[in-house]
């Protein structure tokens, strides 16, 4: 019987020590290996979360950014890029240029290349 308790103890420390290990590893991980973008590229009339997602690429300067980007809004983005005549449109451009801090053409560039 105090065998079977003793087991179960040190088994019981060794999961600690297991999940105690994995959460150091992963947290490492995420924080440090990947730049995943905080938000996603979506039409500015959106109010449901998109339902398909893609991740890409841009060369910035010197270095890659992950760029993630909802496939399902391709045409709007490029019907406001192509044609922003209205004030609007161009405001809507902007505002979807600060936030994630790209210029139009980089805009229409990753939208162009979407299924390429």
């Amino acid at each position: 019987m105090t065998i079977m308790v003793q087991q179960c103890n040190t088994i019981k420390n060794y999961s600690k020590v297991v999940i105690a290990a994995s959460i150091t590893v992963l947290s490492s991980f995420s924080s440090h290996a990947f730049n995943v973008p905080q938000q996603c590229i979506v039409a500015p009339e959106r109010t449901t979360p998109c339902p398909n997602l893609t991740y890409t690429s841009l060369n910035v300067g010197s270095t890659n950014r992950i760029i993630c980007l909802c496939k399902t809004d391709k045409a709007q983005i490029l019907t406001l890029l192509n044609n922003s005549s209205i004030a609007t449109q161009r405001i809507q451009i902007r505002k979807l240029q600060d936030q994630h801090d790209l210029s139009s053409q980089q805009l229409k560039l990753l939208f162009e290349n979407i299924n390429k």
